[in-house]
């Protein structure tokens, strides 16, 4: 005997294996997504719980008894009782589908897709949003994949079924041989479709590679300009001509603030988050560390003009940030200079030097600019070892040799124009 509550049961479970799907198939959604969602969720829940209600008045008025555990849902015909228990169970599984959603920060959100049903449940008093409808987000999942995420799903349903069929029977008869060809054939149901879900997993893998959303904004050239903090500690000393014999030693510091321009071409060779490029730069500054004597005289060095080329790697912390550390090859024009008091010298060299630092560039969501295709913006720290700076026997101290050794650190924030496809 079919009772109506009984159809009407099994509609409700369609419907809530349907919103369970769906679920599953998303990697996240952003805040007013999951709020449709959760009522959709509640909705269903509630309609189970209305025919869980009804039919055990009717299990119950009926007399009907519950099969016996040793009896399981593979070897009897489905009845009321089997019902009861997979509307309990679909509950179950929407809370827990919902419960893993994740709910994604608006920069992870790679493509939009509307809502496919409005929701079908509204909270007493609640009303929903005004203006256009609310969008679900996917951040990894295209259709394809989705496909495959519905068909894991359905297999994980089936291991569940199988799961708890092989606890009824080991509840019963454990020793009856009906019972052991039952948990033989439940164990080879159970590996094939386990085999079958590793094949599947290992589809949307590849499928999620192919599909994700390739990051166009890091990618090309892109050119710019920056202001820098420069602080640079300069050893000085002095040498009797010819010879190893140090006479003097000073350490000094001094800071300026310069200006400048820099361009270089990023990639992203694994079609994922990782970004490497190329850097160059060229900076204008006054970044003069003097050792004063009494009564003004001076033994200094001076950094007007300083050009780099970087190697830079990173990783986007999300589509619009990236975080990366860099390091290449610097070279500064040095004027060094001897004031004692009589002849003074006043030399150019140029000084080559090894850079290794850590930065961050930020896109921003529009393009301010009338060129370009897209605009960030960046602050990053280096460290610069540069090499001696020497003079020997300069005229304004003939019978000394002169070295400088500088080390540099600089904070430098500028923007880029990306001008990639």
């Amino acid at each position: 005997m079919v009772y109506p509550t009984e159809a009407i049961a099994k509609e409700d479970l369609d419907d809530a294996a349907d919103l369970y799907d769906e679920i599953s198939a998303i990697g996240c959604v952003d805040k007013t997504a999951y709020d449709l969602l959760k009522r959709r969720v509640d909705g269903e829940i509630d309609d189970l719980h209305h025919s869980e209600d009804a039919l055990r008045k009717i299990v119950a008025d009926s007399g009907i008894e519950r099969p016996k555990p040793s009896v399981t849902r593979l070897q009897r015909p489905y009845g009321l009782y089997d019902l009861i228990d997979d509307l309990v169970d679909e509950q179950k599984d929407l809370r827990q589908a919902l419960s893993k959603l994740k709910i994604c920060d608006p920069e992870t959100i790679y493509r939009t897709v509307p809502l496919s049903t409005p929701p079908t449940y509204v909270p007493p008093g609640l009303q929903l949003p005004p203006g256009p409808p609310p969008v679900m987000t996917l951040d990894t999942e295209c259709k394809p994949c989705q496909k495959l995420t519905k068909e894991i799903a359905e297999i994980d349903k089936k291991i569940a079924t199988l799961e708890r069929s092989q606890e009824s029977l080991r509840q019963g008869d454990i020793h009856s041989a009906g019972v052991q060809r039952a948990l033989r054939q439940d164990d080879a149901k159970l590996d094939a479709l386990k085999k079958r879900k590793a094949e599947l997993e290992a589809q949307r893998r590849e499928c999620e590679q192919q599909c994700q959303p390739k990051q166009t904004g890091w990618r090309g050239p892109f050119g710019g300009g920056q202001l820098a903090v420069n602080v640079s500690r300069v050893q000085t000393r002095e040498f009797i001509t010819g010879t190893a014999v140090e006479t003097n030693s000073f350490n000094d510091r001094g800071s300026a603030i310069g200006g400048g321009v820099n361009a270089g071409y990023n990639w992203q060779p694994f079609g994922n988050t990782t970004v490497v490029g190329l850097v160059f730069d060229v900076e204008a500054m006054n970044n003069q560390v003097r050792h004063t004597f009494a009564g003004g005289t001076y033994i200094g060095s001076t950094v007007n003009v300083t050009g780099s080329a970087q190697l830079r790697a990173g990783v986007l912390a999300t589509p619009s940030t990236l975080l990366y550390a860099q390091s290449g090859l610097s070279v500064a024009n040095q004027r060094l200079q001897i004031n004692f008091g009589g002849p003074q010298t006043n030399v150019s060299q140029v000084v080559p030097g090894y850079a290794a630092g850590v930065g961050a560039e930020w896109m921003l969501a529009r393009n301010p600019l009338p060129f370009g295709r897209s605009m960030s913006v960046f602050v990053d720290y280096r460290h610069t070892w540069w090499d001696k700076a020497m003079l020997r026997m300069p005229a304004a101290s003939p019978r000394f040799d002169y070295d400088w050794t500088r080390q540099t650190d600089r904070i430098a924030v500028g923007v880029r124009s990306q001008f990639g496809n």
